[in-house]
């Protein structure tokens, strides 16, 4: 239960700040051009239809009422129609940061993580020049570690209702998948503990033995010589 309180500390934490911080990364240069840019958009209502520049400020003033859902579709019609336009890169870092904005606790939906991390790294992939690149990484960072919590959170959850097989498809997962994130040495723990619980003893040691070897600083350190013990008494 601590283990699962201190996930809901950091990652509220986390969230909060990367959210303070999305407007910030952008440049007042780039903002005060692009204020610049829109006050030229078209006022005739047929030509705010599929006129770019019409298109990105309907976005942008969803954006700014906060309404995430509407600016996203706004931003990704906008890049559907106009995906060389001079600020596409813009709009698909603001398509990001809509999806971003909508990231709640570990527990609850996770399709605004997908698809933020998605618009992050297309934005990457598809403009490489773009001058979103250190704050579009950190938050694909953060995204990442969020999918890991959350399937940490599902795995220990199986866990404690003796669901092995459920816990170590989960806990694989992450080992596998998130082996830098914050939550791998629990997941590998875990991963043990639940091989424990399947009556594979073998995998069980070679879990420990593995968390020893990757995270020596691991919390479970002391407890580790302790389970192997218990195991090496295990019969197969």
């Amino acid at each position: 239960l601590g283990i699962i309180f201190g996930i809901f500390l950091v990652l509220a934490g986390g969230c909060a700040l990367f959210k303070d911080q999305g407007d910030a990364e952008i440049d007042d240069g780039i903002m005060a051009d692009l204020k610049e840019t829109l006050s030229h958009a078209p006022t005739d209502e047929l030509a705010k239809t599929y006129d770019p520049l019409s298109l990105l400020q309907k976005a942008e003033t969803f954006y700014k009422e906060k309404n995430f859902v509407e600016a996203a579709a706004e931003y990704e019609y906008f890049l559907n129609l106009h995906p060389l336009h001079r600020w596409a890169s813009y709009a698909q870092y603001k398509l990001g940061l809509c999806y971003f904005r909508q990231i709640q606790s570990v527990d609850r939906d996770i399709e605004p993580v997908l698809k933020a991390l998605t618009s992050f790294q297309k934005l990457l992939d598809l403009y490489p020049q773009n001058p979103y690149q250190e704050a579009a990484q950190k938050k694909i960072h953060f995204c990442q570690e969020r999918l890991a919590e959350h399937e940490f959170y599902i795995g220990h959850f199986y866990y404690k209702k003796s669901a092995y097989p459920a816990a170590v498809t989960r806990f694989l997962g992450i080992v596998h998948g998130y082996p830098e994130s914050e939550v791998a040495s629990q997941a590998l723990y875990y991963l043990a503990l639940s091989y424990e619980g399947l009556g594979d003893f073998e995998k069980a040691k070679q879990g420990l033995k593995e968390l020893l070897e990757k995270y020596p600083d691991t919390q479970y350190r002391r407890e580790i010589p302790r389970l192997l013990s218990r195991l090496d008494g295990q019969k197969t």
